[in-house]
């Protein structure tokens, strides 16, 4: 299996909720590249970037049950 299918899997998976983003990237960030995770959530359209209270960018991966934000800083 190729890493490009291998991240959009896994990020089918973060869509329906199966897997958080944190886990995966634990998971799988020997094999794939959190970047190229981020862009294949945004090619889903699960994704949208926001500014915190602090005026920080987060990342918001949404779905119609929940939504789970990360900052830049986080660990990858």
């Amino acid at each position: 299996m190729s890493t490009r299918k291998l991240t959009y899997e896994i990020a089918c998976d973060i869509q329906s909720g199966k897997m958080t983003r944190e886990d995966a990237v634990a998971g799988f960030g020997h094999i794939i590249d959190s970047e190229t995770l981020d862009e294949v959530l945004a090619s889903l359209d699960c994704v949208r970037h926001e500014e915190d209270a602090d005026g920080e960018d987060i990342i918001v991966i949404r779905d119609d049950s929940w939504e789970r934000t990360w900052s830049e800083e986080d660990p990858a």
